[in-house]
């Protein structure tokens, strides 16, 4: 380490007591909470734990399905292709591509409604 920067200074650096904010992205993660909580661990009791975001509820809304889908198929229907599923690793990074397919998928949806709209009140104002 450069002898002229202090410890703190170094990108990326923390206090050793700072906690960093924490969201807990999973698909249907409450059943992984609940696990978690027969085992004795209680993800509730971080003070650092801001929120829990479910992949399967998000995509339900998205959907406007009454009922939940499997990572895979779910990682299917938003063309993203995905190999050895139920691999720790694997679902981790699955699921945040599945999170950021919804969002992106939701985000277009909504500006191509704008768009239809805008077109429809143009039509209707000829």
């Amino acid at each position: 380490m450069d002898p002229i920067i202090e410890q703190s200074e170094t990108p990326g650096s923390q206090a050793l007591d700072t906690k960093r904010n924490i969201i807990l992205v999973g698909h249907d993660v409450l059943t992984d909470v609940n696990y978690l909580k027969k085992i004795g661990y209680d993800i509730y009791n971080l003070s650092n734990l801001q929120e829990l975001i479910d992949t399967s509820s998000m995509y339900r809304a998205f959907k406007r399905e009454p009922h939940p889908r499997n990572l895979g198929t779910i990682l299917a229907n938003l063309d993203i292709a995905s190999w050895y599923l139920h691999n720790a690793g694997n679902d981790a990074v699955y699921t945040l591509q599945a999170m950021i397919g919804i969002a992106i998928r939701a985000l277009l949806n909504r500006l191509d409604e704008e768009s239809r709209e805008k077109e429809s009140e143009v039509r209707i104002a000829e």
